[in-house]
């Protein structure tokens, strides 16, 4: 039998960009952008350090990622730095083959979800 209980846990995907951040957040099916600049980060830090979150999801791009990790981990938000090969071949195995901002940032959190990130920040 299986048992599911309610949590207020969120789990957020960003997918990173030159000049954008888009965020979704599992739980409310809900995104946003905000510029990828360090006042749209540390307004995106500010907002989500009112949630509980489970983790945030973010790939490793290079170098567009660091300002954003940093900012996160300074706010003790659980901030998970994935390989983007492996979720392409996990968005690949479930099927999902568009490529939208929107829908990155969500196969970014199913696949933390699924993968069951542990989160330090």
């Amino acid at each position: 039998m299986k048992t599911t209980t309610k949590t207020t846990e969120r789990n957020v995907g960003i997918d990173m960009g030159k000049s954008t951040l888009v965020i979704f957040v599992l739980e409310q099916d809900n995104h946003w952008q905000t510029e990828n600049t360090e006042a749209g980060v540390r307004a995106l830090a500010a907002r989500r350090a009112r949630y509980k979150l489970a983790r945030i999801v973010v790939e490793a791009t290079g170098s567009y990622e660091r300002k954003l990790v940093y900012a996160l981990a300074e706010k003790g938000l659980p901030v998970v730095v994935v390989q983007p090969i492996h979720v392409r071949q996990f968005a690949k195995a479930q099927g999902i083959l568009a490529k939208t901002d929107k829908l990155h940032a969500s196969i970014r959190r199913l696949y933390a979800i699924k993968k069951c990130y542990l989160t330090e920040p």
